[in-house]
């Protein structure tokens, strides 16, 4: 499903920014896209999640959490 596939991206995004500890922003995706992100890496213990930009420009941003 749809939703499994983000899941799958977010923690491929998250491993990739744990180990390089550069922020990855993601393409813009619409605001339950966004969300199943977010919800995805809410307990990650080495990174977070933001969104930025306007309306169906938003995009998740996913960076290291600080040490």
């Amino acid at each position: 499903t749809k939703d499994m596939s983000l899941k799958v991206l977010a923690a491929r995004v998250a491993d990739r920014v744990a180990s390089s500890r550069e922020t990855v922003t993601l393409e813009p995706m619409n605001g339950n896209d966004r969300r199943i992100i977010h919800m995805a890496l809410a307990d990650h213990s080495e990174v977070m999640t933001q969104s930025d930009g306007e309306g169906d420009d938003r995009k998740v941003s996913v960076m290291p959490k600080s040490d």
